[in-house]
């Protein structure tokens, strides 16, 4: 899977033109990220820059621009942790040491994931989607016919040097996934589907709806995509397609739930207090910051899905849909515990594991039964 150089460089002129003619403020905060970083995109894939600042009389002043946002947006996040990091101090708190209790295993048999031909690692993922409706179909089946997903991309992937990553435009309404893995395996499948997860969630919900919601402030970003790929490993299962990889690699989802655990209970909760720019942009506390916030999303992320998974068994795909589709398209407007409640989930259940335990535990056994791992 590799790109379709030709499309990528008629989106990037489409933008380049676009902020020719389109210069406010407004415009430039509201999209002009996505312009900056499929730049980068082809300058690893063409070897050249379409020199996205080019564009501006003073480009001196849109990076300040960029600096004022980098701002805003941890800051904004600081105001979530500080609302919420009581309840999140207890939840993350309760869930390590509910692992601890039931000597959760920890098992990177990655030797056991299974590989496919490429045909057969398409025909698993169109499969998996095809569940989900025409639309999510047809997303996933654009990003493949249209050449947007590229694997074995041999750079630096983000500022946490990810190994995958979904780079998107508003004003493209589409983008592009790109992958460090090389081989077709359980681990680049799940993986993928993980990316399309957000695929979904930015061209059916962000995009379509203009939401000024920058990802630095979004806690939920991660839930879709976790879902997707919670699910997906079910389905491998389900489906006796590869049950070691799919529950090794679950175990592994589920273990990286405790990442946050340090994130947020060895983190005091000053950290998160309102700082100046020239605090926040020095670059070793901004990597904190981000490495702080990437542990304390992806557990909330991974928590929350497994409620949704939850919701998913126990109602008609028709009502778990409506209120999934609700969870995400309102989650600007919705506090945590709003989030949650609207969900139909009681709060103090979610920060006290009684619907994510017993799935954990299940997990847990499967694992200790198949690897015959006893206390």
């Amino acid at each position: 899977m590799q790109s379709n150089q030709d499309r990528l460089i008629s989106d990037l002129k489409k933008l380049k033109e676009y902020y020719k003619k389109h210069q406010k403020q407004s415009d430039i905060t509201f999209d002009y990220i996505g312009f900056y970083v499929l730049d980068k995109l082809a300058i690893d894939l063409l070897g050249f820059s379409f020199e996205p600042f080019s564009v501006f009389e003073d480009p001196n002043e849109i990076q300040s621009l960029f600096e004022k946002m980098s701002c805003q947006e941890i800051n904004s996040f600081n105001t979530f942790m500080r609302d919420n990091y009581e309840d999140l101090f207890a939840l993350f708190n309760k869930l390590n040491k509910y692992l601890i209790k039931i000597d959760y295993p920890t098992l990177p048999f990655y030797k056991l994931i299974n590989g496919y031909s490429e045909k057969d690692f398409t025909d698993i993922l169109l499969s998996f989607f095809s569940r989900y409706g025409n639309d999510m179909y047809k997303l996933v089946k654009k990003y493949m016919d249209e050449d947007r997903i590229v694997m074995s991309y041999n750079h630096k992937i983000g500022e946490e040097n990810s190994t995958a990553m979904h780079i998107g435009s508003k004003k493209l309404k589409s983008g592009y996934i790109i992958m460090q893995h090389r081989r077709y395996n359980d681990l680049s499948l799940s993986s993928l589907v993980h990316e399309l997860g957000h695929a979904y969630d930015r061209e059916s919900f962000i995009y379509p709806q203009q939401k000024k919601l920058r990802e630095f402030e979004d806690y939920f970003i991660e839930v879709p995509s976790s879902y997707f790929e919670l699910e997906f490993y079910d389905y491998l299962i389900e489906q006796g397609i590869h049950v070691d990889g799919a529950n090794i690699l679950k175990n592994d989802r589920y273990t990286y739930m405790d990442d946050a655990f340090p994130a947020v209970c060895s983190t005091d909760k000053s950290f998160f207090e309102q700082r100046e720019p020239s605090i926040i942009l020095n670059i070793e506390n901004y990597e904190a910051r981000s490495k702080v916030r990437k542990e304390i999303i992806y557990g909330i992320g991974i928590y929350t899905a497994l409620h949704l998974q939850y919701l998913r068994e126990n109602m008609s795909y028709k009502e778990f849909m409506k209120l999934f589709y609700d969870f995400i398209s309102l989650r600007k407007e919705r506090t945590l515990q709003s989030s949650i409640e609207g969900l139909g989930i009681n709060y103090e259940d979610f920060i006290n594991g009684t619907i994510a335990y017993p799935k954990i535990e299940e997990s847990s056994l499967s694992l200790k039964r198949r690897f015959k791992i006893y206390e």
